[in-house]
């Protein structure tokens, strides 16, 4: 039997029909409740594929991350912020429902969602443990090909790695600067993890509190040397300030204000 979850994603925005793939059965032509996809869901990212050849724009995919506390983080997906999420039970069968708070994603997603475990095979029967790939399929257009998403995993660490950033809330206002290798890092210090990086003008660093999804930096202390710079210095180093979550997919970085993503980094490994 195929493994089956309804999406509920409460938005504003329009589903576009893929191509046609029949669905065996629908929820109401099933003459017992079919068996929901078993995943602890609490803190997964499902994106779309990961292949560069998807968008010439940072990071070429998108997504949304379940977070552990029941928000709803979208990746690579600014002009809306998402809300929560949660499970419920609906006529025997589970649900997640999906809120925004403002926005419309980009991806098409609108309405209820059957999600059902993706195979090249398949015949194959579905572990919870093996399940990297579902299928979302509208449930008012059953046999459309609907939207294939990847179960997304963090490739390397935040400590010690060397991130650089390429999206900013609000980057687009203000000049990014040239010939700067602008930067931010994790590091561990004599009590227990520290902050530094580069804005353009000046270096930074500053005490952070880092955990599963947490990112929270205590004041960010720097030198006062003026520059040209300097308006995408002090956004920069605002939007790290006021970042108290963080979603890792692949080698990229996306922190978050509550739910509104603020700076998004691609790790750039040492020379």
């Amino acid at each position: 039997m195929v493994s089956i979850l309804i999406i509920a994603f409460l938005s504003g925005c329009r589903t576009e029909p893929l191509s046609t793939r029949v669905i065996p059965k629908t929820i109401s032509d099933r003459e017992s409740p079919p068996t929901p996809i078993d995943i602890d869901w609490a803190g997964t990212t499902w994106i779309q594929s990961i292949s560069a050849d998807v968008s010439k724009d940072f990071p070429g995919y998108r997504g949304i991350h379940l977070g552990l506390d029941g928000r709803l983080l979208l990746v690579n997906m600014d002009e809306a912020l998402g809300d929560r999420w949660t499970l419920s039970e609906r006529g025997g069968n589970m649900a997640l429902d999906l809120s925004l708070l403002s926005g419309i994603p980009s991806l098409p997603l609108s309405g209820t969602f059957y999600v059902v475990a993706e195979s090249e095979k398949p015949t194959e029967t579905h572990m919870a443990r093996d399940i990297r790939s579902i299928r979302l399929v509208p449930a008012n257009e059953p046999s459309s090909d609907g939207i294939i998403l990847h179960r997304a995993n963090a490739y390397v660490d935040i400590i010690e790695n060397h991130w650089v950033p390429r999206k900013l809330k609000g980057g687009a206002e203000v000049k990014w600067p040239i010939n700067r290798e602008i930067h931010l890092m994790v590091l561990p210090n004599e009590e227990g993890l520290g902050v530094l990086g580069f804005g353009g003008v000046n270096r930074f660093h500053g005490a952070i509190t880092l955990g599963e999804e947490h990112f929270v930096t205590g004041p960010l202390i720097m030198a006062a040397r003026d520059g040209p710079d300097m308006d995408f210095e002090e956004l920069y180093v605002r939007m790290i300030s006021i970042t108290d979550r963080y979603v890792q997919v692949a080698n990229d970085l996306f922190l978050y204000s509550k739910t509104m993503p603020t700076v998004a980094f691609e790790m750039r490994l040492f020379d």
